[in-house]
């Protein structure tokens, strides 16, 4: 099995578009990552985008875990960090349209599906491997490349994807309790 993992909410929160902006996460509770590790296999080979959001998000649940440039969020270029609003969507939903126009100094479509095709070929027959990564590359993954998931998918903070790459198949799990600390900011 593969477990996909969507990072921790970051201190951001919800209304901005991250692409590689580097934001902090908020903390994870004890309950989330004990949740967490109820789901996912005891020593899982564990994986984490180096954005800074992902590897927090990693170095919550365990002690141990390589990164991969290729687990990145697509890159929005200029876009990334701003506020979602319409405005900024719109923009980034008509370049993506053309699948090989480039968004403001970041990435194309196909580069970003051509990464993240280049990475699960290299790992999509191993047991017991955690990626912990972003809401877009998990979409690309099961939308895209494997297309086991329709494109009204979506993935909340801290959801887990269970990844059975044989037969492709997958659940997806939602954390019935609350996954991040309250900040006493």
């Amino acid at each position: 099995m593969i477990y996909l993992l969507r990072h921790g909410l970051t201190k951001r929160g919800t209304d901005v578009i991250l692409g590689q902006s580097d934001p902090d996460i908020v903390p994870i509770t004890s309950i989330a990552r004990e949740a967490i590790k109820q789901i996912i296999p005891e020593h899982p080979k564990v994986i984490s985008s180096p954005l800074l959001r992902a590897k927090q998000t990693a170095s919550y649940l365990f002690e141990e875990f390589t990164t991969d440039s290729r687990l990145m969020e697509m890159d929005f270029g200029k876009y990334s960090g701003l506020p979602a609003i319409e405005e900024n969507l719109n923009k980034i939903y008509a370049l993506q349209q053309s699948r090989n126009s480039r968004i403001h100094a970041g990435e194309t479509v196909n580069e970003f599906v051509s990464r993240i095709d280049s990475f699960y070929k290299e790992i999509n027959d191993q047991d017991d491997i955690l990626l912990i990564t972003h809401s877009g590359w998990i979409r690309v993954l099961l939308i895209e490349i494997l297309q086991i998931a329709d494109k009204s998918f979506d993935l909340d903070y801290l959801d887990i994807i269970k990844l059975d790459p044989v037969n492709r198949e997958f659940d997806h799990i939602q954390l019935e309790c609350p996954k991040v600390a309250h900040q006493l900011d």
